[in-house]
């Protein structure tokens, strides 16, 4: 008899905020850790028929994939819709988050030594000075490392990047984003702004490239309009690929610990 292949690594991708795709995935958690949690109709029946494990975790997927997508595609999508909506929003608000954290370490903002209080993490309020915004973002960073609810939400927001591509590449229509989030983040860019001129820079770039696309877009032709030299740290990525790859490589990094462990638990 030969022995067994190993299994396929699965990745965590906690469906907590969206259960109507809790089914999706994880008969998809195969697929995704091979692809980077990425999901398109092309990769996913990318086929080689050679027996490898990605053509293995893509057949044994199938059915589930085939049952979403038929229920998209024949309009019975009521219950999914929601969710997806869920998914959507994460993703703007992650990558917004995202961005402003990368903006202000790249000003050397992080921490900014404001004078707040350690508990003061309200950097949703975007109309005060830059250095008070990026101190309350690096306190509610550090916080949310401390509480280890970081990989909670890494895996979550994996799963919202999962749900959101999966969706619209099989019909759902976009949403209307997220607008709090959006005016959050153009008043975070104001802020930057002031920020530079105050200290009469030639070159800010505020790191615009972990946004969403269509997101992207705005804020990047926002800042052309009224920044006085066009400099944008902007990569050549789709939407949530530079997110999506972040997030993988925190989840895909803890999932090797945890397998480590185990591996050295069996031998001792």
């Amino acid at each position: 008899m030969s022995a067994a292949a190993p299994s396929t690594p699965k990745l965590r991708m906690d469906p907590t905020p969206f259960p109507n795709f809790a089914e999706l995935l994880e008969a998809c958690a195969a697929f995704a850790c091979l692809s980077g949690a990425r999901y398109t109709q092309a990769m996913f029946q990318n086929i080689q028929g050679d027996d490898s494990d990605g053509d293995r975790v893509r057949i044994a997927a199938m059915p589930v994939v085939a049952s979403y997508a038929g229920r998209i595609s024949d309009g019975c999508f009521d219950v999914l819709l929601p969710d997806f909506r869920v998914a959507e929003r994460w993703v703007v608000r992650e990558g917004v988050f995202r961005s402003m954290v990368a903006t202000c370490r790249s000003l050397d903002l992080w921490p900014a030594t404001a004078k707040l209080a350690a508990d003061d993490m309200t950097y949703q309020d975007v109309s005060e000075p830059l250095e008070n915004i990026a101190q309350r973002l690096y306190d509610f960073s550090r916080c949310r490392a401390e509480a280890e609810e970081e990989e909670k939400n890494n895996e979550r927001s994996l799963a919202a990047t999962f749900v959101t591509e999966f969706g619209r590449e099989h019909g759902l229509r976009p949403g209307p984003g997220d607008p709090p989030s959006e005016k959050m983040l153009f008043g975070f860019l104001e802020r930057v702004k002031e920020w530079g001129e105050r200290r009469h820079l030639s070159d800010v770039r505020p790191q615009l490239e972990l946004l969403p696309t269509g997101l992207r877009e705005k804020a990047e032709d926002w800042w052309q309009k009224n920044w006085k030299k066009v400099a944008i740290g902007t990569g050549v990525l789709v939407a949530g690929a530079a997110v999506a790859g972040m997030l993988f490589a925190a989840v895909a990094n803890s999932n090797n610990n945890t397998q480590k462990t185990r591996r050295n638990s069996d031998e001792e």
